[in-house]
Order: structure tokens, then sequence, then C-alpha cells
């Protein structure tokens, strides 16, 4: 674990800036430097995006078709993102196709496919009457087993999606969010305090984001964006930050008086 980032005497503000989040990202676009993932993508292309171009400018990542499932580690970043410690992941998701009736899977995983995950989203397929399907998204936990959000995903239409992880509590929470093109939130959906098996932690199995595509008619098409994943910082830290800044204010107080 790393030790907590001390800013000393100062505002919340200028703590946050001498202890920035460690962050990696992408963005997809030509250029981009990502190489504080420590890893290359496995599988997956390069693709227009779905969001509108001031959001997500002109590219995103793609998988489609035949298990092409898609994937990228972040075990080995060199951004100083702590696995052991709380972090988040967050990143825009569109399925413009969706096999789910005819046996077909998307899943949005932190870990291995299966339990060995820390962090686990699906799309479940409910028939609402002969030939018409609606989509739900649904969380993993633990001992209870898929979960719904309480929000559904419509094919064609942009998902913004957040994973908070904590590896000391081995719990994570979930937030699905329907947007506009422009990131405007239009619905949202949640689950908190979700378990996961601690074996993951212990046996290093989270640190990969994973994009689990199965169509066994080769029917789902699956696009993602501006992906962002960064550490939390440790509660304690962040309390010593509140006091510090709190004692600086009353300070100055006394002095104006």
């Amino acid at each position: 674990m790393n030790p907590p980032c001390l800013g000393g005497l100062a505002t919340a503000l200028s703590f946050a800036a001498a202890c920035p989040a460690a962050t990696i990202s992408q963005t997809f676009e030509a250029g981009e430097d990502t190489s504080n993932w420590g890893s290359s993508w496995s599988n997956g292309s390069t693709v227009p995006t779905f969001l509108s171009t001031t959001l997500g400018g002109q590219s995103a990542g793609g998988g489609a078709s035949l298990t092409q499932s898609f994937s990228r580690s972040f075990k080995n970043n060199t951004a100083g993102l702590d696995l052991a410690t709380a972090y988040t992941l967050s990143m825009y998701v569109q399925l413009d196709t969706f096999d789910g009736p005819a046996g077909g899977l998307f899943e949005i995983v932190d870990g291995d496919f299966g339990s060995g995950n820390a962090a686990n989203l699906r799309i479940s397929t409910e028939e609402t009457s002969p030939g018409i399907f609606a989509y739900h998204w649904q969380a993993r936990a633990n001992n209870s087993g898929w979960l719904d959000l309480g929000i559904t995903m419509d094919l064609a239409s942009p998902y913004h999606v957040e994973l908070a992880v904590d590896p000391v509590t081995f719990t994570y929470s979930a937030v699905v969010q329907a947007i506009d093109p422009d990131g405007n939130v239009l619905g949202s959906g949640s689950l908190n305090n979700l378990a996961f098996d601690p074996n993951v932690i212990n046996n290093h199995q989270n640190g990969t984001l994973l994009l689990y595509i199965q169509a066994s008619s080769g029917g789902t098409d699956a696009r993602i964006d501006n992906i962002n994943i960064q550490s939390v910082p440790e509660p304690s830290a962040v309390l010593m930050a509140s006091a510090a800044a709190a004692t600086l204010a009353f300070a100055r107080r006394r002095r104006a008086a």
C-alpha cells in the first residue's frame, strides 16, 4: 500500500494539486500516448466514435462478431495506480447490435471472465412478448448472483459506466447512466457494496479491463470510448487534508479578528 500523500497545512485545493490521483486513460485518438497502461490491447480495433466530436473526438474502441472479446491489462501500469487500494473505472459504452436472444453475451469486467473478477456488469435479455425483447444492465454479486441496476439498455444508445472497486473490503459499486451523445444524463441505475471473491485480490486477478463478447450468430457490435481508471485517495489522507484546511481557515479568522 502506498503511504498517504500529505500536503501540509494547505487548502483542500492545494492538497488535491499536490496529491493528484494516479490515472490511466484512453480516448483512442490518433497520437495518444497510453504507454503508462503497461500493456497493449488484446483484440479489438479502432472505430468511429458514437459520441459527439466535442465529447468523443473522432475515434473509439470496438469489438464485434463471434467471441471477439477485447481487453487491456493495467496490472503493470507505470502511473502509480496501486491495485491493492481503492480505484475507479469509468467509460462510455454503446451496443449497436446485440445477439442476446440468440445466446449472445456482453460483459464489462475488471479481471477474468467468470468469477475471477473484482467488478462485473452484463446485459440480460428479457422476452416481454413473443419476439419482443428488453435488455437490462445487471451487476454480479459474489453471494447473490446477478442483480438488476434498474436501468434498461437500448440499442444504438450511449451509456456512461463507472465501477468503484475497493480491494480492502472486497466490494465494488456500479453506476450506469443513460446519456445523450454530448454526455448529458437522461437516466441512471446503481448498486452499492457488491461483494466479490477475496481470492481475486489475493491472487492478483483484478487489473484487466475486459469487454467480453459472445454472439452465437455474430450479431453483437460494441464500442467503448473515453476510458479513465484512477486511484481513490485514502480516507485518512482526505481527512488530514480537511483538518489542515480547517485549521488554516481558523488561524486566518483569528488573525483577521
